[in-house]
């Protein structure tokens, strides 16, 4: 882990995260039909406490999250993501709008308010569950080792930081890589 982190950047922040999330479609799809309607129902149909204020942050949740929800229902032609929203959008809905007392509208309520929470939950259970690194795996030949698979992590001057499947951190001269090739 140690290996990792020193080869990580922060500028690369984004490009990690968003890798992250396209890695496991599945998974994002399910997380992104829980957050998008918990976040429009905050923005549209606050809580008591949270009326007369619009927060930025929930204003950019919502377009981030229905960007994602959009970008994934075309990139994986599977409408799934925006079904599973609208239908739990509606569940708590009706949920807010009939259920006057009780376990349900509590939950309705405590999912509304602490989104920061669950989207929390499901950045950690993403990181957890995804297993593949946030760049391309490749074929890498080298005069040393033969060929084998791996995924580049770092290009310093002189070396190659390369992750192999057994979750082994090489550092190789760059001399030594004679062919690298993006396995599809």
């Amino acid at each position: 882990m140690a290996q990792i982190a020193d080869t990580f950047d922060f500028s690369d922040s984004f490009a990690i995260a968003f890798g992250t999330i396209a890695a496991q479609p599945w998974i994002t799809g399910a997380f992104t039909a829980v957050l998008l309607p918990l976040v429009l129902l905050r923005l549209f149909w606050p809580l008591p406490e949270q009326r007369g204020r619009i927060e930025i942050s929930t204003i950019l949740s919502a377009v981030v999250l229905a960007v994602i929800a959009f970008t994934m229902t075309v990139t994986y032609r599977s409408p799934w993501t925006l079904v599973g929203a609208v239908a739990f959008g509606a569940v708590l809905a009706a949920i807010r709008r009939f259920a006057r007392s009780g376990e349900l509208r509590r939950f309705a309520l405590a999912a509304t308010g602490r989104i920061a929470l669950i989207a929390g939950i499901g950045v950690l259970v993403l990181a957890v569950v995804d297993d593949e690194p946030w760049m391309g795996e490749e074929h890498i030949t080298t005069t040393t080792r033969g060929t084998f698979d791996g995924y580049v992590l770092e290009e310093s001057p002189g070396f190659l930081h390369i992750l192999t499947a057994d979750r082994a951190v090489l550092v190789l001269p760059s001399s030594t890589v004679t062919r690298r090739e993006l396995i599809d």
